[in-house]
This record gives structure tokens, sequence and C-alpha cells, in this order.
């Protein structure tokens, strides 16, 4: 089954950066800068806007979230281009140049993007920014990817839904169909078929997994729109693989740069593979 997901990933193309920033880090939240960033975009380019943070071109085509590694001054953050959202990253980075100016929070601090660098598919610094695939995202831990024992671990929020409700429990099958219908929105050519999903669901069904072991977490954020804090109810914690993941290793690599579930653009739903 390894052939399938990864002929699925080939169609998701990334172009990763890591953003550092002259910005007080602990006043600042990646969904601050990222408000500030969407009003700086609408003033520069309203249509470009539309197409990459809304919904209705099949976006939002982006993702913000810390970064993995802080420079000794200032903040970074690691900020993600999906699909069409490439072809418009001049206008998208000239908009960070903008959001500096206009300043992030209630008071409307200035900042400023010191420098940015483009990510490979092993999270380093690569030399000129070049877009990939997803099926080239790397397994993180020594050994065999398909039976390396792991833990599936979500240290942010994660918002996995079923028929409105929040997944409190989440097991390897909802992680994995979430993951496939996240890939489908970024340019996965599945379309989210009832046949994809209900076969990456019985291949998770199969994999060897302990029940899961987090608890409630939520997320709260500013609403410039609504002018007042939002709160959006999550959870954090693991599901530990003791056999491997199986063939579903590529979904779960690539799930590490797309992250999964609901609020994946302010840095919700981050899924990190962990050893034992």
């Amino acid at each position: 089954m390894i052939d399938p997901w990864r002929s699925l990933l080939r169609d998701v193309r990334v172009l990763p950066y890591r953003l550092q920033l002259d910005v007080d880090r602990e006043a600042v939240t990646v969904p601050m800068l990222r408000g500030v960033w969407g009003r700086a975009l609408r003033m520069l380019d309203e249509g470009i806007y539309d197409e990459v943070f809304t919904e209705h071109h099949g976006g939002p085509f982006y993702v913000c979230r810390p970064a993995d590694t802080q420079p000794q001054r200032g903040a970074a953050i690691e900020w993600f281009l999906f699909g069409p959202a490439i072809a418009r990253a001049d206008t998208l980075r000239r908009a960070w140049d903008t959001a500096g100016g206009m300043g992030y929070g209630q008071a409307r601090e200035p900042f400023a993007v010191r420098g940015a660098v483009a990510l490979d598919p092993d999270g380093r610094e690569q030399p000129s920014a070049k877009p990939w695939t997803m099926d080239r995202a790397t397994w993180p831990l020594a050994g065999k990817p398909e039976t390396t024992p792991c833990r599936i671990e979500f240290s942010y929020p994660v918002r996995l839904m079923r028929q409105g409700r929040l997944i409190e429990n989440p097991t390897l099958a909802d992680i994995a169909v979430t993951a496939i219908r996240r890939f489908t929105m970024l340019g996965a050519k599945s379309e989210g078929s009832d046949l994809t999903t209900r076969s990456v669901a019985e291949v998770a069904r199969g994999i060897a997994a302990h029940p899961w072991e987090g608890e409630p977490l939520d997320f709260v954020r500013y609403s410039g729109r609504q002018h007042r804090e939002v709160e959006q109810r999550g959870v954090a914690g693991s599901l530990i693989l003791p056999e491997g993941p199986g063939s579903l290793w590529p979904l779960l690599a690539a799930a590490q740069w797309t992250h999964i579930g609901k609020g994946c653009v302010m840095g919700m739903g981050r899924l990190e593979i962990g050893k034992l």
C-alpha cells in the first residue's frame, strides 16, 4: 500500500520557509502574526488573498506555526505555502513586510522580518527556494519506517471532528482519514473519495496501536474581525504504535508538514513523530 499513498502525496507541492522576526517573542503569538499578514495581503491584492487565504478556492493554502528552533535574537515562525500559493510567493512574502509596518495585536506593535530561509524535506535550510512534493517528506527516526516503534504526538491542540463533534480520543484511523482529507484539500487528485478514506481506515485498523493518552487542550486566539478572544476546543496527547506505522508511514511523515484537523493554518493539529 506504500505506492498508492506516495502517488497521492506526489500531487501535493510545498514551499516551506522559516521566517526570522525582529519582535518581542514573549508578547506575540502566531495567530496575531497570521492575522496582520492576512490584512496586509488583502490590502496588497484582494484577488490573491481570496485565492490563498480563504475557502473560496479550496484553501487556505498555507500554514503558520512556531519554529522548532529560535534564533539568538528575536523570534522565528515556520511559514509553509502549498499548491497555488507557491506561484504567489513573491506577493505573499511582500505582504509580510507590509504587515510589519502595520503592527500586530490590539496595540499594533510593529515588527520586521529579518530573514527568510527555505527548508528541504529534512527540515534543513536549503540554499534556494525550491518547492518539493509531499512524497519526499522524510521519516524522522532511525530504522525502517514501517516497523520502527514510535509515538504519534500532538503537543499542540488537534481538532478532529465527527458529525460536528470533537473526537476526544482519536484513533490511528481517525488520524489517517483526516490526513487523506487534508492532502486532498491541498491538491491530491483522489478528491477524498469514500474508497480512499475507507481504504486508509482499513489499513489503520490493522496496525497495532495503544489507546489514546491525552487530555483536553483549548486554543485561544484574538479575532480582529470579531474584536474578542475566540476559544477552540481541542485535545493534546499521543498514540503509541508498538510495531511501527506499517504502510501508513509516508502519510504520517507528510502530515508533520501539513498538520491535520481544524485550525491547521494557525499551527493546530501539528503531528510529531517521536521515539518510544
